[in-house]
C-alpha cells in the first residue's frame, strides 16, 4: 500500500503546532498555584498537578517530536523535500524537547520536594 505524499505534508505543522500549544502547559503550573488554596490536602494538589500537568505537558510535546520526527526522516530519504516544511519539523522538535525537559523539572520538582 503506498501513502501519499500529501499525506506528509501535514506532519511539520502538526509539530509546529503541538510545540507551540505545548508552551501552555507552562502557564498550567502557574495556574495550578493560583488553585491550590482550594485542595484540602496537599495531597489532591500533588495528584492535580501531575494528572493535568502531564497531560498537557507530556502528551503535547511528545505529538511535536514524534511528528517532526517522522517527517525530517522522510526528508532524509529524499520522498519529499520542502525546506520551510523542514524548518517546520525542526522548530517543532526543539520547542517540544525544551516543554518536555522543563516540565519533567517541574514535575519531579513537585513530587521530591512534596511532603509525604
Amino acid at each position: 500500500m503506498s501513502i501519499g505524499k500529501r499525506k506528509f505534508k501535514k506532519l511539520p505543522i502538526v509539530s509546529f503546532i503541538t510545540g507551540l500549544s505545548s508552551l501552555s502547559s507552562l502557564s498550567f503550573f502557574r495556574i495550578s498555584g493560583l488553585i491550590s488554596p482550594f485542595f484540602k490536602t496537599i495531597r489532591q494538589n500533588i495528584i492535580f498537578n501531575v494528572t493535568l500537568g502531564s497531560i498537557l505537558g507530556i502528551c503535547l510535546p511528545l505529538a511535536a517530536v514524534i511528528c517532526g520526527g517522522i517527517y525530517l526522516r522522510r526528508y532524509k530519504k529524499e520522498l519529499y523535500r520542502s525546506k520551510i516544511f523542514k524548518a517546520l519539523a525542526i522548530a517543532g522538535i526543539v520547542l517540544g524537547s525544551i516543554i518536555l525537559f522543563i516540565v519533567f523539572l517541574l514535575l519531579m520538582g513537585d513530587l521530591l520536594l512534596s511532603d509525604r
